[in-house]
């Protein structure tokens, strides 16, 4: 890998032979870095998330809200299909390729499509998903971005509720967008209603549809959007501002 360092010498990297790869790590890399996944090799900077839903809206989110083009600064915002974000992780570093690695992440750290509900196998030792370290990713070059709860209820602020007033109804919950338009109404009236109930009907809305799903449409209101979540706007923040060299 080749690498602009910003002046007239490129950096070299081998991403197979970084120190802080283990074989699986190499291993996992091989079968997860498909055309999608392949693409945060390329890119200035990377945003890694988990699924679809994210990077669906995000880019057009940052825009509408914060007025910066992902796509011109050249960030990448990559799903990553889960919360197993070492292996990615451990790319991007002094030993690795320079250039900056930003991970979005949800409070619990469990897969979005995970059921904690389910027993475990008589042979299993865990019956819930993974929890990783991710402080321990940190870095010059890596830094986490984790949110409160999910992504989907992390959307649901006052200032997207025009956003997904419009996409609720034309999924089709009718009754959802119902209340989501009162709710931006009597925002918009200088009144603060309590989003906590709607933030956990937005999240079973987007189950039942399918969370991308859900997010594709999102996307196509998302201009209207004046509001995004604090943990999305430090993500950009951080990958908008030069590298520790």
């Amino acid at each position: 890998m080749l690498t602009s360092s910003g002046g007239a010498v490129s950096t070299f990297s081998k991403p197979a032979s970084i120190p802080a790869l283990t074989p699986k790590d190499v291993s996992d890399l091989e079968r997860y870095l498909d055309a999608t996944r392949s693409a945060l090799l390329y890119a200035r900077k990377v945003l890694l998330v988990e699924g679809p839903a994210e990077q669906f809206v995000i880019p057009g989110l940052v825009k509408a809200v914060m007025g910066i083009d992902l796509d011109e600064e050249g960030i990448a915002v990559v799903p990553i299909y889960g919360t197993h974000f070492a292996s990615y992780a451990k790319l991007f570093g002094p030993g690795g390729i320079k250039k900056k690695c930003a991970i979005l992440t949800d409070g619990d750290l469990s897969p979005s499509d995970a059921d904690p509900n389910i027993p475990a196998e008589e042979e299993e030792e865990d019956p819930s998903p993974s929890r990783q370290n991710l402080d321990a990713l940190r870095g010059p070059y890596v830094e986490i971005f984790t949110c409160e709860s999910t992504f989907e209820r992390e959307i649901t602020l006052h200032g997207t509720l025009g956003m997904l007033e419009a996409a609720t109804r034309e999924v089709g919950a009718p009754r959802l967008a119902a209340t989501i338009k009162r709710l931006k109404e009597e925002s918009d009236a200088g009144n603060n209603p309590d989003l906590s109930a709607t933030k956990d009907r937005v999240l079973r809305t987007a189950n039942r549809f399918g969370k991308a799903r859900y997010a594709q449409v999102i996307s196509k209101h998302v201009s209207t959007a004046r509001e995004i979540p604090d943990y999305i706007r430090s993500a950009v923040e951080w990958l908008d501002t030069n590298a520790t060299n």
